[in-house]
């Protein structure tokens, strides 16, 4: 379990995933690449975006032997743009799972995730 994370969240994730046969996990806010790196042993395509220049060579360096995971120096925003159009032209139809971490007080950017999606 992840050390930050309750055991709800990790074993609902993985509930969802089954249920939906989910292979892609997409964090936004990566930060320190934790998240992503706990989630890589349990989905086959792992992607995550961080802005902040600190966190993203951190969690970069926390990712770096493990094939399946992708970390991009983007803010969510552009990230999700970015993903959202290789998903269209890549004709996936596949379900993926989006956590959008530590977002939340922000009602604004809340509603461009909801508009991007």
């Amino acid at each position: 379990m992840c050390w930050w994370l309750d055991a709800y969240a990790p074993s609902q994730t993985v509930k969802l995933r089954d249920q939906f046969k989910i292979k892609t996990y997409i964090e936004t806010g990566t930060f320190r690449g934790i998240g992503i790196k706990f989630y890589s042993y349990r989905f086959k395509e792992v992607l995550g975006c961080e802005i902040n220049n600190e966190y993203f060579k951190i969690a970069s360096e926390r990712i770096k032997n493990l094939n399946n995971v992708r970390i991009y120096k983007q803010s969510s925003p552009d990230f999700l743009r970015f993903f959202l159009e290789e998903y269209r032209n890549k004709k996936r139809n596949d379900m993926i799972l989006l956590y959008l971490d530590a977002h939340f007080y922000d009602i604004l950017l809340f509603l461009m995730y909801l508009h991007l999606v």
